[in-house]
This record gives structure tokens, sequence and C-alpha cells, in this order.
């Protein structure tokens, strides 16, 4: 998909800002923004519950110890083409959510979005998602 496809210009004043046009067709969502808000609740939901190959939950949620059990990672398996394909339309989709205000609700661990903000990874960053290896 052509990225630029995703970039329409952010309008001015108060207007909703959409970077695609969602339509639900037989479901009954209402208003400009409920429509594009719902499908990244459901992406979000679809990521989460490892419908889709691409996100597992940490080792803390699989043992069900320690903190940081609400926390995805990627998924060491997802590493064909497709897979690749599909971790840039993630991306899309996070930027997207990013310039549009609206919210992909998946609780990435702070060692993936650490380095997005600048901030140093550091070993307690792995420890708070693995405390049996780092533990």
């Amino acid at each position: 998909t052509d990225p630029t496809m995703f970039r329409p210009k952010k309008p001015t004043g108060t207007e909703p800002h959409f970077s695609l046009l969602i339509e639900f067709k037989g479901e009954h969502v209402q208003g400009e923004g409920g429509p594009y808000r719902q499908f990244f609740t459901d992406i979000s939901k679809e990521l989460r519950d490892t419908c889709l190959p691409l996100l597992i939950p940490c080792p803390n949620a699989q043992g069900k110890v320690g903190e940081g059990r609400d926390k995805y990672i990627i998924s060491p398996s997802a590493k064909s083409k497709l897979h690749l394909r599909m971790f840039r339309f993630l991306g899309q989709l996070m930027g997207m959510s990013i310039r549009t205000g609206v919210l992909l609700t998946i609780d990435f661990p702070s060692f993936v979005w650490k380095p997005l903000v600048g901030a140093p990874v550091t070993i307690a960053d792995l420890k708070a998602i693995d405390s049996h290896f780092y533990g």
C-alpha cells in the first residue's frame, strides 16, 4: 500500500481528522468518528487475541508470573515475507493512530517504545516482561 494514501491533510479548526474512511456494512456504529475509532479498537483486539501471527503475550503473561503480564511482544516465528508486509502495515496503522489521536490499544513493553522517544533501554526493561529469564 502506498504510504502517502494514509497522509491526508489535517483539517483546520475542530473538524475531525481521519486517515481513511471506514464504513461498517450492517452494523450500527454511530457518528463520523465512531466507525474510525471502532476500526482501531477491532484491530487492537484481533492483535491481542492472537488471531494474527504477529504478536504474542510476553513471557510473564505466558507463565502467569511477575509484572507486565499485559504486554505483547513481536512473535519470533513471524518472519516470512507475508509477516513482514503485515508488520509494515501495522506500522502504518500505528502512524495513523498517532497522527489522528485515536488509540491503538496494544500494550507494548518499554523496550519497544523507549527507542522511539529517544530513551535508553535497560536490563530492567527486559526484566519487566521476563522475570524467569532475568529474575
